[in-house]
């Protein structure tokens, strides 16, 4: 059956309407959006897929609103009251979260990064997919084992560094002992030189005394033969 112009006009009508509702379902309401902008709050708000990145949305009430979809990396939502609110595929990385109320939030399938995940207080009530809490948990875990290596890496360097030095001041100080006993060597032949000269100044001298009381003794004697001769020469 071949379909007329008039049929065929108001088929591709009623093709253009079901797609264009289907997408006023899952879009953010423009009503909603001017509301946001022009107020500090927007709750039960339909804000899906929206580009909201690095906006300051500290204190913001944003209660029961669905952001499913929504860009919101690098934004700041510390102190938001974010409780019920549908955060479903949400790119939060590099957000602020911090003092956020996230009670009854919907966090499933959200793109997150370890600055801003560190930042959460997931309460009991907030959902959250398995999937993407044990990705953090593991991204954490492999951080604290990273900072661990690090330190360990740390510690062994510093130690290895104080067994260096201590090497050094040992290496120093056997240098230090053995200029030391050097110079007390030294010192110890240099008196040894000095006593033998003393000593041997000392011979001479005791050597040079002897031939000088030789001498004089023999003068002594001679005189006294002298002496002796003339008396017995005044006696004849």
């Amino acid at each position: 059956m071949k379909l007329n112009k008039s049929s065929l006009l108001i088929l591709l009508s009623l093709i253009y309407s079901c797609v264009f509702s289907f997408v006023e379902v899952f879009s953010y309401k423009k009503t909603d959006l001017k509301k946001f902008k022009n107020t500090k709050k927007c709750i039960k708000c339909d804000l899906t897929e929206l580009n909201l990145r690095n906006l300051n949305l500290s204190r913001r009430d944003l209660s029961y609103t669905n952001l499913s979809g929504s860009n919101l990396s690098g934004t700041d939502l510390s102190g938001s009251n974010l409780s019920s609110t549908n955060l479903t595929g949400a790119n939060l990385t590099g957000s602020n979260l911090t003092g956020a109320n996230l009670t009854g939030a919907n966090l499933s399938e959200i793109i997150i990064d370890e600055n801003a995940f560190s930042t959460i207080n997931i309460s009991e009530y907030t959902f959250m997919n398995k999937s993407t809490l044990a990705q953090e948990r593991r991204k954490e875990k492999e951080l604290r084992k990273k900072k661990e290596r690090k330190k360990k890496k740390e510690r062994k360097k510093k130690k290895e560094l104080r067994k260096r030095e201590e090497m050094k001041k040992k290496k120093e100080m056997k240098k230090k002992e053995e200029f030391r006993k050097k110079k007390e060597l030294k010192k110890e032949e240099e008196l040894r030189k000095k006593k033998e000269l003393r000593k041997k100044k000392e011979k001479e001298l005791t050597k040079e005394q002897k031939e000088e009381e030789a001498e004089l003794k023999r003068i002594l004697l001679d005189m006294q033969k002298v002496l002796d001769a003339e008396e017995k020469r005044k006696k004849s």
